[in-house]
């Protein structure tokens, strides 16, 4: 199959693992064992009868053991360390999408040479199994909900002595800088705000911190530090706070990546950087209804589950004329996650079979209909073995879709067989001035 880079896009001007045309699918699944979680890559790719061609996994900087004496990664439940056999039990080439957070050092100051090169070396082991990496360092580093937030003079610093290090022993890994889209306004400050940080903060120098400074650009590390460019992007509602399940107006996606009309992301970045896009987490939300003497609060379906999140789906994962407009959006992640949150109990899952409300069928409907004109890339069936074994593959080529399946009218120029700890955790952090309990995504 002969493969096009995107429109405008020259194919020598692809960043690392940018496929030429194309657009892949990526998964963070819950693989908790818990009610509605114990899910896995093998069992997502199974359901879907599609090799989902990037795995999303998180873990801790630096990695600790969960064994021996208690420490921080124990009582807040971190994964020290992504466990590559949920990948390998694919049987494919899927790569994968490691978001790294530096939780455990305390500070990103306190993240040492060694830590950096016990990273560098586990991307190089990856690599060298055949293993693509997209690596998301310390990501949503413009809000105050993470200890490493807000704090942009520290921020380059830290990700320039990762991306320099990681890059030396692990040449198939790219740099995803992945902030948190600001969406209607500015960000509520963080109580731990030094002047210099709030001085790079205040783009307008105006003396405030606001909606009317630029969200991102203080932490951008550089074009020579970066691959791709993403957001944490999901629909929470149309106003805060989220406490009302409400169906998304059908712009709502191309509207808050564009800033509202303020700070355009993709026009920023993308255009103006030469830069792919990712919307790194990509989620639609629905607030489930809690029984009686819940603490949580208990939102009325409102429309229902179902016609919010297809309405979310039909205007990112399955729209061909969003990738018309904005032909450098590469890779949609599906957040695959149930959780509570802000006295609410989110349900962002649309690949949940057990669920009553039809949104797994419905979903895998619009996608089946949209393979006949979305050039979805998914991943090959093949054995790469464990980044710990003595034989590795050599690392496939650097462009991202020549060694994928890309899906066009609903046909595969693979064999046809399918086969059959990401992160959900619990984190007690300070947050403008009190203790509050958040959950990662």
């Amino acid at each position: 199959m002969v493969i096009t880079a995107a429109p405008g896009v020259e194919a020598s001007s692809l960043a690392l693992l940018e496929p030429r045309n194309g657009v892949y699918v990526m998964v963070w699944p819950d693989t908790e064992v818990a009610a509605h979680q114990a899910d896995s890559p093998s069992k997502i790719n199974e359901r879907l009868a599609r090799n989902i061609p990037i795995w999303h996994f998180a873990q801790n900087i630096p990695t600790l053991s969960m064994s021996g004496t208690p420490n921080i990664s124990v009582n807040i439940g971190i994964e020290t360390k992504m466990n590559t056999t949920l990948v390998e039990s694919t049987n494919s080439d899927a790569m994968i999408f490691l978001t790294i957070y530096p939780f455990l050092a305390g500070d990103m100051d306190a993240v040492t040479d060694d830590d950096i090169r016990a990273l560098a070396a586990q991307c190089k082991q990856l690599n060298a199994a055949g293993r693509k990496v997209f690596l998301r360092l310390a990501p949503e580093m413009n809000g105050g909900w993470y200890p490493w937030g807000q704090k942009p003079s520290t921020y380059i610093t830290f990700w320039r002595r990762v991306a320099t290090a990681v890059r030396v022993q692990a040449p198939a890994t790219a740099f995803v800088w992945s902030p948190n889209v600001r969406g209607t306004g500015g960000f509520a400050l963080a109580n731990w705000v030094t002047p210099q940080d709030f001085q790079l903060m205040d783009t307008n120098n105006d003396g405030i911190v606001n909606g009317t400074d630029d969200p991102y650009g203080p932490f951008y590390p550089g074009d020579a530090y970066v691959d791709w460019v993403g957001l944490s992007l999901y629909y929470y509602g149309i106003r805060y706070p989220y406490h009302t399940n409400v169906v998304p107006p059908s712009s709502w996606f191309v509207q808050t990546m564009g800033g509202f009309g303020t700070f355009d992301f993709y026009k920023i970045y993308v255009e103006g950087h030469n830069k792919p896009f990712a919307c790194s987490e990509c989620s639609s939300t629905f607030f489930a209804t809690q029984p009686a003497g819940s603490l949580l609060l208990s939102v009325p379906p409102g429309p229902g589950e179902l016609a919010i999140k297809q309405s979310w789906w039909n205007q990112t994962v399955t729209s061909r004329s969003l990738l018309q407009q904005f032909p450098r959006i590469k890779l949609w992640g599906l957040f695959e996650f149930r959780k509570k949150e802000d006295d609410t109990y989110r349900d962002f899952q649309v690949l949940n079979q057990s669920n009553p409300n039809n949104v797994f069928p419905a979903f895998l409907a619009d996608l089946r209909a949209a393979e006949s004109n979305i050039p979805f890339i998914w991943a090959k069936s093949t054995v790469i073995p464990s980044p710990l074994s003595s034989a590795p593959s050599p690392i496939p080529s650097d462009d991202g879709a020549s060694s994928h399946v890309v899906t066009v009218l609903g046909t595969s120029d693979a064999s046809g067989q399918v086969f059959s700890n990401s992160l959900s955790v619990f984190v007690k952090s300070l947050a403008a001035g009190s203790l509050i309990a958040c959950w990662f995504g």
